[in-house]
C-alpha cells in the first residue's frame, strides 16, 4: 500500500481495520468466537450464522473507504498483466462464491450424510479422501510456475495474474475444510477442532516440498525435507513471539474479570446502562458498544472479549 501511493498511517489503518474484519468473518474466526462457545453456552454454527451479515457490511464498507481515499489521492493501481473484461470479472466472481458454497455444502451435507451412513468407520474412509485431496491439489499446483517472493524494498512492480497465483495455494483451504469439519459434523470443541486442523497444516508445512520435487522429478527429496522442518520450526518460533502479547493481554485481562467478580461492578454497570437506556433494547445496545468501545482500547480481541463480556453479562 504504501509502494501504491497511501501514507505509512492510512496503510497501517488499512491493515488494522482489514486485520478486525477477519476476527468477525466466518468460518476461520479468531480466537473470541471460541469464547464465545465457551461463555454463551450456544454452537459454533451458531455463532457463524451470526456473524456473517456484520462481517460483509463491514468489509462492503472498509473497501469503500480505501477506493475513496485512494480517489482523493489519485492512486493508481499497480499495472495488471491481464485486463478482463466487466463480464469477465462478474463471471469469475459468481464462479467464486458457487464453489465456496458448493465447498461448504459438500462438507456440512455430504460429510455429514457419510458420517450418517458410516458411523464409526467415516474417518477411515474421509481421511484416505482428504489426502488424496491434497496430493492431487499439490499436483494441480505444479503446473503452474512458482511464485517469486515479494521485496518489499524494491519498487512497485507489475501485480501478478490472479488465477495462477490461487491455483498454487489451493491446498492450504484443506486446513479450513478440516476445522469446519470437525466443528460442523464430528461436533468436537473448538480447542480439538482447532488441534486437528493445525496438525493438517503442520502435515501441509512439512510434505509439500517432497511431493512437489516428486511431481517435478527433480529428486532432492531429502533438501525439500528438511526446508520444511526448517519452514515448520520457523512458523513455531513466530506464532510463539506473537503468543507472547496476547498471552500477557489474557492474564491481565483475567485479573480485571476476577477483580469484578469479587467487587460485583459488572452487575453496577449494567444497571447504569439499563437506568440510562430508559430499557429501549436499541439505547441498551448503542450504550453498550461504546463502553465495549472505550474498555477494549489496546486490547486484543480476545482480552477485549473477556472484559467486556464479564463487565457487560447480565
Amino acid at each position: 500500500m504504501k509502494r501504491v501511493g497511501f501514507p505509512a498511517t492510512k496503510a497501517g489503518a488499512v491493515e488494522v481495520a482489514a486485520s478486525t474484519n477477519g476476527q468477525l468473518t466466518p468460518p476461520i474466526m479468531g480466537a473470541a468466537a471460541f469464547l464465545m462457545v465457551e461463555y454463551v453456552g450456544i454452537s459454533y454454527l451458531e455463532v457463524i450464522k451470526h456473524a456473517i451479515l456484520p462481517a460483509m457490511i463491514s468489509y462492503v464498507a472498509l473497501i469503500y473507504i480505501v477506493h475513496l481515499e485512494a480517489c482523493k489521492l489519485n492512486m493508481k493501481g499497480i499495472e495488471r498483466l491481464d485486463r478482463p473484461t466487466l463480464a469477465q470479472r462478474m463471471l469469475n466472481w459468481v464462479v467464486i462464491l458457487l464453489g465456496l458454497s458448493v465447498l461448504t455444502l459438500v462438507v456440512y451435507y455430504g460429510i455429514g450424510w457419510m458420517k450418517d451412513w458410516l458411523g464409526a468407520a467415516a474417518m477411515w474412509v474421509l481421511t484416505p479422501m482428504l489426502l488424496a485431496a491434497y496430493i492431487g491439489l499439490v499436483w494441480y499446483a505444479t503446473r503452474f510456475p512458482a511464485l517469486e517472493e515479494d521485496d518489499p524494498e524494491q519498487a512497485m512492480g507489475e501485480l501478478p495474474p490472479v488465477g495462477p497465483t490461487v491455483k498454487t495455494g489451493l491446498y492450504f483451504l484443506l486446513p479450513v475444510v478440516v476445522l469446519v469439519w470437525c466443528l460442523t459434523v464430528e461436533r468436537f470443541s473448538p480447542q480439538l477442532s482447532a488441534f486437528w486442523a493445525t496438525v493438517f497444516m503442520i502435515f501441509i508445512v512439512v510434505t509439500q516440498g517432497p511431493l512437489k520435487a516428486f511431481f517435478h522429478k527433480q529428486g532432492e527429496y531429502g533438501n525439500q525435507l528438511k526446508q520444511g522442518v526448517v519452514d515448520l520450526a520457523h512458523s513455531l518460533v513466530t506464532g510463539a513471539r506473537n503468543m507472547v502479547g496476547i498471552g500477557v493481554a489474557t492474564a491481565t485481562a483475567g485479573i480485571v474479570v476476577g477483580t469484578v467478580t469479587l467487587t460485583g461492578i459488572g452487575l453496577v454497570m449494567t444497571q447504569f446502562v439499563e437506568f440510562i437506556s430508559g430499557g429501549n433494547l436499541l439505547l441498551m445496545l448503542i450504550f453498550t458498544a461504546i463502553i465495549s468501545l472505550i474498555l477494549g482500547m489496546g486490547l486484543p480481541t480476545t482480552a477485549n472479549y473477556i472484559v467486556v463480556s464479564t463487565l457487560m453479562r447480565r
